[in-house]
């Protein structure tokens, strides 16, 4: 046997170079975003093969996208990734969490497909959706069931490791008793609506994937006919059971009606006691409280039409024309509304056409992520990559915000009767939040006006103040007479 047949394979110096290379991750569908430090871009180099140009007219751009790593012609194709750096470092600066769109709408249905995300916790939504073919019964030679609209196993396996689908066999075998039990009160509750002169409920309203196959129906819808076929071995069904197209999807209906007891839907949110809160979905409240307040620019006005009653063809009571705001934060288009600023008839200080002096402070309630940024593509489409525009690149965000402003500030800080209440009754601190469309405690509505007047009914601050007046007068009064005394006393009076 010669040596090297013997010798013990070790990697190579460049095999392990090129594992820990860009071309290792590099995939021409994705559109991946790559960097590099300051003097390696300087020189054109982002660890690819071929160097970026370089020069006073070259495009220096810090991200860079790379479609194709070795071109015809010895060059790289690539693009700019500014915009995508630039709008995932705009979201991290944000902080805010962002939910994707469930709205049930004709669109619904896309929406859906499009947030479907294959791995191995996921409970998939369609089985048509589904990129296993293996899961589809229309490769079996079956019919689709009206199953396809529930939800699937517990369990995605086509995702599932080695050890994780020898243990998920384990687990699928000890079930096998309580699959035969549940095939057989099915039988019988279609037997007894075959004796009643009923339609069994099927799977499938074609009657193809169904418990009771066509070749093994009673022949006739009499007390012997379903008695005898009642009676008969159970292992002389499942065989024809277990060959049948439809075996699958009767698997997925025992699965969608039994779900273990460690399903995700049935699995209670216990989180770590320290790292718990990474884990935690926050609230929309919780969100707006915690996250830093943002400087926005108003935009201008989106007057929205006033809600009318279908039934009674008039505007609904309390639904006034609502005027929405157009906010630019961030780089993203928010909205906000009068009625969350507090009814203010000018709110944000919004001073006309000046943008410049419209800078208010926003805090965001909601933020729904209406389209995922498009980072894969189809292979066919070649250097039609980046030639439809970088709209559908980016991800398209919809934003809810609310106004934050320096409210008045509060003379009781501290809780009412505590100690620190008590001693410290003139302490004042500012807050922030929404405005109030009721008075504060200490001030009064001017009638005459359009808001509230910033005057306060304090007699203790009256009182003091002629306090102070009186003694300044005694101040003078004792000083004069110390003067007189004085003079007198240099002429000998």
């Amino acid at each position: 046997m010669p040596a090297y047949a013997t010798r013990s394979s070790h990697p190579s110096t460049f095999e392990a170079l090129f594992r820990r290379s860009k071309f290792a991750s590099h995939t021409p569908s994705i559109a991946q975003v790559y960097t590099a430090p300051t003097a390696s871009r300087a020189r054109g180099d982002f660890g690819f093969k071929h160097p970026f140009p370089t020069g006073r007219r070259a495009l220096r751009a810090q991200y860079v996208t790379v479609q194709r790593a070795d071109g015809y012609w010895g060059g790289m194709l690539w693009a700019s990734g500014e915009t995508r750096a630039r709008w995932v470092s705009q979201m991290e600066e944000l902080d805010a969490v962002v939910e994707p769109d469930i709205s049930n709408g004709s669109t619904g249905r896309a929406q859906n497909d499009e947030w479907y995300e294959e791995s191995e916790f996921t409970r998939a939504l369609d089985a048509s959706t589904h990129s296993r073919s293996s899961f589809d019964p229309n490769s079996l030679g079956g019919t689709r069931s009206s199953l396809l609209g529930e939800e699937r196993p517990y369990k995605n396996w086509d995702r599932l490791g080695r050890k994780a689908f020898e243990r998920w066999l384990r687990e699928v075998r000890g079930l096998q008793g309580e699959f035969r039990r549940w095939v057989l009160d099915r039988r019988k509750e279609q037997l007894f609506a075959l004796q009643a002169g009923e339609n069994p409920k099927l799977s499938d309203p074609a009657g193809q994937s169904d418990i009771l196959p066509n070749t093994h129906r009673p022949p006739t819808n009499s007390h012997i006919a379903l008695d005898t076929y009642y009676h008969k071995d159970p292992a002389d069904d499942f065989y024809p059971l277990a060959q049948s197209p439809s075996a699958l999807v009767e698997m997925d209906h025992f699965f969608a009606t039994r779900p273990p007891p460690t399903s995700p839907a049935h699995l209670l949110a216990i989180p770590h006691p320290v790292s718990g809160l990474a884990y935690a979905r926050p609230s929309r409240l919780q969100v707006f409280l915690n996250t830093k307040p943002q400087r926005g620019v108003v935009l201008g006005e989106l007057p929205a039409e006033p809600s009318i009653s279908p039934a009674v063809g008039r505007r609904r009571r309390g639904e006034d024309g609502d005027t929405t705001f157009l906010v630019g934060l961030r780089g993203h288009a928010a909205r906000v509304s009068r009625r969350h600023s507090g009814g203010r008839i000018a709110p944000f200080l919004y001073q006309g056409r000046d943008p410049l002096r419209n800078e208010p402070r926003f805090r965001i309630w909601q933020s729904t992520l209406l389209r995922p940024p498009e980072v894969v593509r189809p292979q066919d489409v070649g250097m039609g990559l980046y030639s439809r525009g970088e709209e559908r690149e980016v991800g398209v965000l919809r934003m809810e915000l609310r106004e934050v402003w320096q409210g008045e500030k509060l003379r009781f800080w501290e809780r009412p009767g505590s100690p620190g209440w008590v001693a410290n009754d003139q302490r004042t601190s500012e807050f922030f939040s929404l405005r109030s469309t009721n008075p504060p405690l200490g001030q009064e509505l001017d009638v005459g006006g359009d808001g509230i007047a910033e005057r306060q009914k304090v007699e203790s601050a009256k009182e003091a103040k002629e306090r102070e007046g009186r003694e300044k007068r005694e101040k003078r009064r004792e000083k004069a007479a110390k003067m007189l005394n004085d003079v007198g006393a240099l002429l000998g009076i």
